[in-house]
């Protein structure tokens, strides 16, 4: 029986699925194999979670490979620190958000032009609008786009929580870039998917006419239940790179810790993993 074929383009190899968007992703892929024939082509991971992965282990048959043929290409930016400026550089020079130069790559869209040319898919899916670059090449293949943040608004929030007026305000100027492409693209692509209603209704406002759904994230009850045993305890089990994780720890260890009541004489005491050991201890 002949399957649909779909070209995967992500801007993170998700493998291992140790964190939120790795999560996410490897299991959008898993589940997209069931029906459609995918090609992959997939960014390294740029330098947070899982950033060792060894690329032949994560794209062979016991990982990715189960679900795709996948392909994995370098960004050029994580071993040049001279590449690093001189793309900020170009960002503000051209007046085009930074992710336009962090994923640029020759290889990656020779690589699309030429599936493209010998390939007849049914479907692109983009893993992240980051990668807005390549949509052009897509041709008249709808493609479906996920946003697992409204980037424009979370640049933005973080630039009215950054204490450094000169990082503010390029962080602002990033909002507006990538609010651009929001515009321009949300509107033309065949489906929008966001992970909540709220970035669903967000979006609409700043792209009234682009077609979106959403598919939440999920957890799986029956990988976390509780063991019994003595000891007591908060975890945070989530990466400090993201912003607003870390902006959420720091909330929590300042203004909501130090409040909890103390355990009864004798019971294990509360901490959290990621911040510190002891609810009485200093917060670093």
């Amino acid at each position: 029986m002949h399957r649909p074929k779909l070209l995967f383009l992500c801007q993170t190899l998700p493998y291992p699925a140790d964190g939120g968007v790795w999560i996410r992703t490897y299991h959008v892929l898993r589940l997209l194999s069931r029906a459609f024939d995918v090609t992959a082509l997939c960014f390294e991971r740029a330098g947070s979670s899982g950033d060792s992965t060894d690329w032949a282990t994560a794209a062979g048959p016991d990982a990715l490979g189960r679900f795709a043929h996948v392909e994995v290409f370098q960004i050029p930016q994580k071993r040049s620190r001279v590449r690093f400026a001189w793309d900020h550089l170009r960002s503000v020079a051209s007046g085009r958000v930074y992710t336009t130069y962090l994923y640029e790559s020759k290889r990656f869209r020779a690589r699309l032009r030429q599936l493209l040319r010998s390939t007849a898919f049914d479907l692109v899916h983009v893993d992240s609008l980051d990668l807005a670059a390549y949509l052009p090449a897509c041709g008249q293949t709808p493609v479906v786009c996920v946003h697992h943040d409204i980037e424009s608004t979370l640049l933005g929030r973080r630039a009215a929580l950054d204490r450094h007026r000169w990082r503010g305000a390029y962080l602002r100027y990033q909002a507006g870039l990538m609010a651009d492409v929001e515009r321009r693209w949300c509107g033309r692509i065949a489906l929008n998917v966001t992970v909540s209603e709220q970035d669903q209704a967000v979006l609409k406002r700043a792209v009234p006419d682009a077609r979106v759904c959403v598919v939440p994230n999920g957890v799986d009850p029956d990988e976390f239940r509780p063991v019994p045993d003595e000891g007591r305890g908060v975890a945070f089990v989530g990466g400090t790179s993201p912003f607003p994780n870390l902006d959420a720890l720091d909330y929590f260890c300042s203004d909501i810790a130090p409040h909890l009541v103390l355990p009864a004489k004798g019971a294990p005491e509360l901490g959290v993993a990621s911040g510190f050991s002891r609810k009485d201890e200093p917060i670093p």
